[in-house]
């Protein structure tokens, strides 16, 4: 389709071209477990489907979306402070607490609260009907079968691309998290189309009668709201590219993104939940990741065949592939007994095996160490890909990119040259690299027993 297929603000220099009929349209309002900070009423639109590389299908329903940034001065704290001052009041030998004395501890326990609150329109008859296995659990249903889940996998993307460029752990918005009250309304709509400055297309669904509703949707779970917090840090300026590149890696299906994602996951575990035992096991996955992620890149640079590449992994097995096959492309020294690679193996790798297959449960300490230790082998192996940037050009640019070989002070000479001068006359990286992958995938898969 001549469509703009990246998430769009609809404040783009854009100008309308035709309307065409687009049938009933549903209108989702909910809020999110945590802030995301865009600016208040911000608006996006894009294509959603089953899966990233699916939205741009002919049929894939349209997803426009308002970001309400609300402030409540009432809400979960403050109802925990009245629980408090109750609970205080069931003794009488605690002098009870004066009018003016009360005011002045609520002022001090329930400040101001921040909700993010999600507008999401999208065409209310979907394309697909649910799959005749279906639970009958609506968080089972696929995007492209009920309007509310495509609105939910449209601020999922959104915010994955945000927590990945502000690098902390940020709940994602899916079905469980989202608590009530979501309501909904319908009317009869239209699809304008906007031509941007640069030809592309941009498809807006626009109602053409007046709301109906609203309709009390329950989400199918009993999950309480996660704390508010402020709307901190914006998403602008530096961070607003960072967003940007993330949100591109998604929506295009990249995999590299895979290990920061598990490792975000692992430090959420942690941190957030307090469940070492997961942060353990993510911590180890997210490395596993890294590695199937570089190497793969690397058999694609070295533009190895995939039924060739696919005995680079032994049964599966993270550790040979490493020992046998990333280490004589990176060079340097690899020992699990030494080491960035010796220390990861030792806290992270077999503590792994202990809790996945011995049911061990870690201490936090032993968790910590762990996510540390996967954290520096990560810094290894990418310290090896700047290492040999001169084999490998292709590879650096699209893992350590240009940005960490300026923080390295190495955004100069041949690198600089070959991504200035060459890059830009070759078809796009990730995009083959994203179907060599999915090729080696299904290859791998012939050999596992």
């Amino acid at each position: 389709m001549d469509q703009d297929s990246a998430s769009t603000s609809l404040g783009s220099e854009v100008k309308e071209v035709s309307k065409t009929p687009a049938g009933k349209l549903s209108r989702w309002f909910f809020c999110l477990p945590v802030v995301l900070p865009f600016p208040d009423r911000t608006q996006l639109v894009d294509h959603i489907g089953n899966q990233p590389r699916s939205d741009d299908a002919e049929d894939t329903p349209i997803v426009s979306i308002v970001i309400h940034q609300i402030t409540q001065d009432a809400g979960r704290l403050s109802a925990m402070g009245d629980a408090v001052f109750e609970a205080v009041s069931r003794d009488p030998q605690i002098m009870p607490t004066t009018s003016t004395e009360e005011q002045q501890q609520a002022r001090m326990i329930r400040p101001n609260e921040y909700y993010t609150v999600v507008e999401a329109m999208t065409n209310a008859k979907s394309p697909d009907q649910p799959d005749a296995d279906w639970t009958g659990d609506p968080q089972d249903l696929p995007p492209r079968a009920d309007p509310l889940m495509r609105c939910l996998r449209y601020i999922d993307d959104l915010t994955r691309a945000f927590r990945l460029a502000v690098e902390r752990p940020q709940p994602r918005p899916l079905y469980p998290t989202i608590s009530g009250p979501i309501l909904c309304y319908h009317a009869d709509g239209e699809v304008t189309s906007y031509e941007h400055e640069d030809g592309r297309i941009l498809n807006v669904l626009q109602p053409v009668g007046t709301w109906e509703g609203p309709q009390l949707v329950l989400p199918n779970h009993n999950n309480f709201l996660l704390d508010a917090s402020p709307p901190e840090p914006g998403i602008n300026g530096p961070l607003a590219e960072r967003f940007t590149q993330w949100l591109g890696s998604i929506r295009i299906g990249d995999r590299q993104i895979g290990w920061s994602e598990r490792f975000l996951e692992a430090r959420e575990a942690l941190y957030s939940r307090g469940e070492a035992g997961q942060a353990v096991v993510l911590a180890s996955t997210a490395a596993e990741v890294l590695v199937t992620s570089i190497l793969t890149t690397l058999l694609w640079e070295d533009k190895v065949p995939t039924a060739v590449a696919a005995s680079a992994w032994e049964d599966g097995k993270i550790v040979p592939a490493i020992l046998k096959q990333l280490a004589p492309r990176l060079k340097g020294t690899w020992k699990t007994d030494q080491g960035a690679l010796g220390h990861w193996y030792q806290r992270a790798y077999r503590l792994r095996h202990r809790v996945v297959h011995g049911g061990y449960e870690p201490t936090r300490p032993e968790a910590v160490a762990a996510l540390e230790a996967t954290h520096a082998l990560s810094q290894f192996i990418f310290d090896r890909v700047v290492a040999q940037r001169g084999v490998y050009p292709r590879t650096t640019l699209m893992t350590v990119a240009a940005s960490g070989l300026e923080k390295r002070g190495l955004w100069t000479g041949k690198i600089k040259a070959f991504a200035e001068q060459v890059a830009p006359t070759e078809p796009l990286w990730k995009s083959a690299l994203v179907r060599y992958n999915d090729e080696l995938v299904r290859e791998r898969l012939k050999t596992l027993k």
